[in-house]
């Protein structure tokens, strides 16, 4: 099974390309396919680009046992990747024990990456009829919104706004809503988390 978000992302953001988009995905697929998705290589080549994502513990795609990654908070486990041209490759188990680094240096390297690709974003917010903030929402379309909520200093950043404890609702890897926790959350249409 292959996941087509990443397809849908280079589309949506550039639906000129979409035919090169189409048949640079494919190539790429079958790479994977045959044991050589692009990316893969030494720690050195590739640390530059591994990021950490959020995946549910019960997940099948990826398959936790089969990649690295670490327990977060509940259910969801921080997944590392490998950020490609145009796909994202979860670092199998196998491939990240011939590196020969902890797994504490894998989450830093990955939290540091995101820290750099999340310096000059911006978010969208909304406010209620009072005039105070009842929605911070990432929008980046780079697939790592939801793991943003990972960034070391986002809770001292926005905590005059949303107040403290807030509450972080993950529908899936590409997405994540900031709301003050007075707010109820709809936990049928999103997995649910108090960030502290």
């Amino acid at each position: 099974m292959a996941s087509l978000e990443n397809l849908y992302r280079l589309s949506t953001l550039q639906p000129k390309e979409l035919r090169h988009h189409v048949e640079r995905w494919m190539v790429e697929l079958l790479r994977a396919a045959e044991g050589l998705p692009e990316g893969a290589g030494e720690y050195d080549e590739v640390k530059d680009r591994i990021l950490p994502m959020l995946i549910a513990e019960r997940t099948t795609d990826p398959d936790p046992a089969l990649w690295s990654h670490s327990p977060w908070l509940g259910d969801l486990l921080i997944a590392y990747a490998v950020d490609n041209d145009r796909t994202i490759a979860y670092i199998p188990r196998k491939h990240f024990e011939t590196w020969s680094i902890t797994e504490d240096q894998l989450h830093e390297q990955a939290l540091n990456n995101l820290i750099a690709r999340s310096e000059a974003i911006s978010a969208n917010a909304s406010q209620d009829e009072d005039g105070k903030i009842s929605l911070i929402l990432f929008q980046t379309m780079d697939g790592y919104d939801a793991a943003r909520i990972l960034l070391p200093t986002l809770h001292e950043r926005l905590r005059e706004h949303l107040g403290s404890p807030f509450a972080a609702a993950i529908p899936n890897r590409g997405h994540s809503s900031l709301l003050p926790q007075r707010q109820r959350i709809d936990r049928t249409n999103s997995r649910s988390s108090c960030h502290r």
